[in-house]
């Protein structure tokens, strides 16, 4: 029900800005155009079988540059479908191809969403330190930790697919191994593993409670760490879909793990430049943008490429590149924040609000 939920409401902002922008919203269960291979190439065909001939379609479909390699090929019958092509690659994973509007509407319904999120964040937090509260190791406790560590560290939540495919780990997939007590005492310890694109993870954590409920997986039987005990007494697996479910659940149906990294992937750019402050150059103002994708692209443990492009509203930079951001912060740097938010995310959330 839940998942309805989420999902009704995306597709309506989705088919909202789709509409705006002249595309139709479809999806891959439509009748669509297919490949056979021929010769040396691929012929398309209709939906009812007929050889694609007209030259925009056989234009349109040469400009989607569909890898040779994907099977069961399905194109889109419109030329302004938000998705153009679906196949599937040599692993046998969905890989989609959409039109170009769509990528730049999307990425501003994401943006949009930030505010939502920013304030929804602190009735997150506070279920979270409840949940981490309650007694024994149920499943509902170990999933507050998971999201507390996914909040403090940006881990990638991570599959069961990759880990066992790539040897990639996230934190569902995070295996006892992986763990390494620094002090106990303090309640200090490492998570050190591969995760996307087999790149190496070593990532320090103080925190007494989650230490403590780390201690107690850790006693369990498998090699995974974070499972949880039922009524009875019996151990489970947690999965990326019990993390997601849980936060759609405290969050009342809107927000998933993603939502972690792309609003913490703002506020860590804000932070940055903030410490840079306006340059005195167009060359320094530059430097200091770099410098700052720089920064929160090892914070999310992402090239800056990726998080310039997915992960940072490009708002932040053009303010701070016009001078502009410091005295539109000033603006705000007063108000009290709520409790759950540091004034850097209270800074940001206002930003947004401007902004968007």
């Amino acid at each position: 029900m839940i998942n309805h939920i989420k999902m009704s409401q995306t597709e309506k902002d989705y088919k909202k800005v789709v509409k705006r922008g002249g595309l139709i919203y479809v999806h891959d269960f439509l009748p669509g155009i297919f490949r056979k291979k021929c010769g040396k190439g691929f012929a398309y065909y209709w939906p009812n079988g007929k050889l694609v001939k007209d030259t925009p379609t056989k234009k349109r479909i040469k400009n989607l540059r569909i890898p040779p390699a994907y099977d069961n090929v399905w194109v889109c019958t419109f030329e302004n479908g938000h998705i153009q092509a679906i196949g599937y690659d040599k692993k046998q994973r969905k890989q989609y191809q959409y039109h170009p509007k769509w990528r730049e509407y999307r990425q501003e319904i994401n943006y949009q969403r930030m505010i939502d999120f920013g304030q929804t964040l602190g009735l997150i937090r506070r279920i979270v330190d409840k949940d981490i509260k309650s007694e024994g190791l149920s499943k509902k406790k170990v999933l507050a930790a998971i999201v507390r560590v996914l909040d403090m560290t940006l881990i990638r939540v991570g599959n069961e697919k990759y880990a066992k495919e790539n040897g990639s780990y996230g934190l569902t997939t995070i295996q006892k191994n992986h763990v390494h007590v620094e002090n106990k005492k303090s309640g200090v310890f490492n998570f050190e593993f591969f995760g996307k694109s087999h790149k190496y993870n070593n990532i320090k954590i103080r925190n007494k409670k989650l230490y403590q409920i780390i201690q107690n997986c850790m006693e369990l039987g498998g090699y995974e760490l974070f499972q949880f005990l039922d009524h009875h007494e019996k151990i489970h697996d947690i999965t990326s879909d019990d993390v997601n479910n849980y936060l759609e659940e405290i969050s009342g149906g809107q927000f998933s793990a993603k939502d972690f990294r792309t609003w913490w992937g703002t506020v860590f750019t804000l932070i940055a430049l903030e410490k840079f402050g306006p340059g005195s150059s167009k060359k320094e103002v530059k430097q200091s943008v770099l410098k700052a994708i720089r920064f929160t692209s090892k914070k999310l443990h992402n090239t800056p490429s990726v998080c310039r492009k997915f992960y940072i509203y490009p708002g932040i930079l053009e303010s701070f590149e016009e001078g502009k951001l410091s005295e539109i912060i000033q603006e705000f740097k007063n108000e009290k924040p709520n409790e759950e938010l540091s004034h850097e995310e209270w800074w940001t959330l206002q930003f947004l609000k401007k902004k968007l």
